[in-house]
């Protein structure tokens, strides 16, 4: 399977969530910025997101970044398939 090169931040934190991966909303510095979320994992990793709205895109980039750092990727066991298959 070839991953998508964008999906929807609703789908990625579905997708995340399935895994067992909490969202926490960050505060808001001033009002012309958008909160960033802290992405919290059973081990304590951490990864920092921009703050998307759920129809927003997020880039591959992103994705992978953070497949990487909650050892989500294929060579820790977890498959393109079984990853992206999580959307439906």
């Amino acid at each position: 399977m070839i991953p998508p090169k964008v999906i929807k931040f609703r789908d990625f934190k579905k997708v995340f969530r399935s895994f067992g991966i909490v969202f926490k909303q960050g505060k808001n510095r001033g009002h012309k910025r958008n909160p960033h979320f802290l992405m919290v994992g059973k081990d304590r990793a951490k990864y920092p997101i921009p703050g998307f709205k759920n129809g927003d895109d997020v880039s591959r980039a992103y994705v992978n970044a953070a497949r990487r750092r909650f050892r989500l990727w294929t060579t820790d066991g977890v498959s393109h398939d079984e990853f992206y298959g999580r959307l439906s």
